[in-house]
C-alpha cells in the first residue's frame, strides 16, 4: 500500500505519501474557497449566506471525521483510505452543489 512508504524524522517514521496528499487536499480546499466566493458574487445574497454556512459546516465535518478517527490517539479506528474516501465524498457533494448553482 502507498501509505507504507515512510521517512524517518527525529527517530519517528512518518508516511510521506499521506503527508503529501494531506497537503494537496488542504491546498485544493483553500483554492476552492477562494473560487467559490468569487463565483458566488454574481448570485443573490441568499446564496452567499448558504455559501458561508457551507464553508463553516465543511470545517465541522472534517473535524468530526478526525474525531471519529481518534486522530490524537495511538490507535486509529479506520485506515487513511477510509478517511480520504470520506473527504472525497464531501468534495463530490460540493461539486454537485456547484453544478446545481451554475445551472440555475
Amino acid at each position: 500500500c502507498i501509505w507504507s512508504v515512510t521517512w524517518t524524522v527525529n527517530g519517528m517514521e512518518h508516511s510521506l505519501p499521506f503527508l503529501l496528499l494531506a497537503f494537496l487536499a488542504s491546498l485544493a480546499d483553500c483554492t476552492s474557497s477562494l473560487l467559490f466566493w468569487r463565483f458566488a458574487g454574481g448570485f443573490r445574497s441568499v446564496h452567499l449566506s448558504a455559501l458561508a454556512a457551507g464553508e463553516g459546516a465543511s470545517g465541522v465535518v472534517a473535524s468530526l471525521i478526525a474525531w471519529a478517527q481518534n486522530a490524537s490517539g495511538v490507535s486509529q479506528r479506520f485506515s487513511p483510505r477510509v478517511y480520504f474516501i470520506a473527504i472525497a465524498t464531501c468534495m463530490c457533494c460540493s461539486l454537485a452543489a456547484h453544478e446545481m448553482l451554475r445551472r440555475s
